[in-house]
């Protein structure tokens, strides 16, 4: 079983002597029912596994039973000497058995396993083997084949990391499979049109619509029918916060999305895409109107620090701070807050639902321009602007000698602000780099 569990295995068959067919799941028989089918979600997929198989073998498709037994074995004559349409049978259909390895692995993997009887005699002399090779080698080939007909793909986040473990579902089949390491996975399906949802903890869930088609008719006779091998390789976006300064990922109880993809998510906010820096006064305007728009749910403070909070402060609240300009040469975590706290409010407006989970759950407080000295630096034609002094660097100082000029004062009030508000998570956005610290 640990075997099973390390290695992701799409495909599998045990071979067993005794008879001449193709068995697949369930065993286990249904509530306590003798010689009933027991289908799985999958009963289609095993069917053309098995089908597969037998279509290929020389003697298996033609169904026929096994010849009787001199030695009055009554019961396991029984089951060795029954005809098999097509050379396939449900294995609870055939005779029931718990815990049978075919069923374990289907139900605990994404592997999909039947079982081989490759002959009437259980222990048949050993000038018989190149007989059986031959009999059985076209078959196992076709069995090989069947492990590529369906959809496979890899999993990836918006930034291109593989996801191990992410779930791959699909509708109107009670059966998922998982990922693995690198992000791949293997989903057999017969043809057909079907929608496949693909989400992880921590992540957007995706959904796609897919369609599996037929293949190339394969062998000769009735019922070798194959089909194609679908590549669907899905990328879903990451969901983060930070609370006690460790990244914690959330998923159920969303608190906010780090990442607003174009217009189209944005809710066609077209003052999201203004592509100008706003000079302090103007910034500060601007928050003062998204208050007048919903009074009910932001409130704006202006003063050295320009707090603006979203959300009535309520107990069982997380609190989240979300800290842009702390570097006068660093302007865009200003815009990008602002853009954040016009997406959210009209969320709100239009009732989104992530979006009222998100206010439902949390109390933000939008803390978009620290340092003033950006309008010093808004006509600098530099990327990458020098700036001596900056609220930033002060923060960052291990100089404690306390001064009265107007940046000390901005200094000493945000450190107040931070210890007095008690925030389960801070979120400050820097620029200068592509990554998370």
């Amino acid at each position: 079983m640990n075997w099973i569990a390390s290695i992701p295995f799409v495909l599998s068959a045990n071979f067993h002597g005794g008879a001449l067919v193709a068995n697949y799941p369930y065993d286990n028989e249904p509530k306590s029912e003798y010689n009933i089918e027991s289908l799985s979600p999958d009963d289609k997929v095993f069917k053309a596994l098995a089908l597969a198989y037998s279509n290929a073998h020389p003697y298996m498709h033609l169904g026929e039973p096994c010849p009787s037994f001199p030695n009055g074995r009554n019961t396991v004559q029984s089951m060795l000497e029954k005809s098999f349409p097509n050379g396939i049978t449900n294995g609870a259909a055939w005779y029931s058995v718990s815990g049978g390895m075919q069923d374990y692995n289907y139900i605990h993997s994404n592997d999909f396993e039947i079982t081989i009887e490759v002959g009437c005699i259980k222990f048949p002399n050993a000038t018989q083997l190149p007989e059986y090779w031959l009999e059985n080698r076209e078959s196992l080939l076709r069995l090989i084949e069947m492990s590529r007909k369906g959809i496979h793909g890899v999993i990836r986040s918006s930034i291109g990391n593989p996801i191990p473990n992410a779930k791959i579902s699909v509708e109107g089949i009670k059966h998922d499979i998982y990922a693995a390491n690198d992000g791949d996975y293997w989903r057999l399906l017969v043809p057909g049109k079907y929608n496949v949802t693909v989400s992880a903890v921590g992540y957007e869930s995706q959904m796609q619509t897919v369609t599996v088609t037929d293949g190339v008719n394969m062998g000769e006779g009735e019922n070798k029918k194959y089909f194609n091998t679908i590549l669907i390789s899905i990328t879903i976006s990451r969901i983060m916060i930070l609370k006690q300064n460790r990244l914690v990922e959330c998923y159920n109880n969303l608190v906010f999305f780090l990442i607003i993809k174009s217009s189209a998510y944005d809710f066609r906010l077209m003052a999201n895409l203004q592509n100008i820096y706003l000079k302090n006064a103007e910034l500060s305007a601007r928050f003062s109107q998204l208050e007048n728009h919903q009074p009910n749910i932001a409130e704006f403070k202006a003063g050295e620090s320009l707090v603006s909070m979203m959300g009535a402060p309520e107990e069982n609240k997380y609190r989240i701070g979300l800290i842009g300009g702390l570097f006068a040469s660093q302007p865009m975590g200003r815009e990008i807050l602002l853009r954040l706290a016009t997406h959210i409010l009209m969320g709100n407006q239009i009732g989104d639902p992530p979006i009222q989970r998100i206010l439902n759950n949390s109390v933000l407080h939008f803390v978009p321009g620290i340092d003033p000295g950006f309008d010093n630096v808004i006509n600098v034609q530099e990327c990458n602007p020098i700036v001596d002094d900056e609220i930033g660097k002060r923060l960052l100082s291990h100089n404690n000698n306390v001064t009265s000029d107007k940046l000390d004062m901005i200094t000493n009030a945000f450190k107040t602000m931070l210890s007095s508000e008690e925030y389960d998570a801070i979120i400050i956005l820097e620029s200068g780099a592509l990554e998370i610290g």
